[in-house]
């Protein structure tokens, strides 16, 4: 096709304006343990569009969570997440611990292994 790059690119924006839309409507956050400013840190995995809609779209966020609240360690973390929207459901699908993949046990806070 002639226009295949405008079609991609296209696909692509309904799919950026969607993500923007689930984390400004509050309750399909509900459920999760994202919040609204988490938004900058997603990476769109793959999307379907029908009919001009963004049907179903995956996206990936790097988190750092602290193993217990008092702990000084933290984790890289990167959770995968669905959103369908016939069923207007957001749901958390998995994760990876890179940290722990990596052979390590947690960093302190600035990473540099104070």
């Amino acid at each position: 096709m002639k226009f295949k790059w405008w079609r991609r690119w296209r696909e692509s924006r309904l799919a950026n304006r969607k993500l923007r839309e689930i984390f400004h409507a509050g309750k399909l956050l509900g459920g999760t343990s994202l919040r609204r400013e988490h938004a900058g840190r997603c990476l769109i995995l793959d999307h379907e569009i029908r009919g001009g809609e963004v049907t179903r779209l995956r996206f990936s966020i790097l988190r750092h969570p602290r193993p217990y609240s008092f702990s000084r360690q933290f984790h890289e973390v990167i959770e995968y997440y669905a959103f369908d929207a016939t069923a207007g459901r957001l749901q958390r699908e998995g994760s990876v611990n890179v940290t722990r993949k990596n052979g390590e046990d947690g960093k302190p806070p600035g990473g540099f292994g104070i």
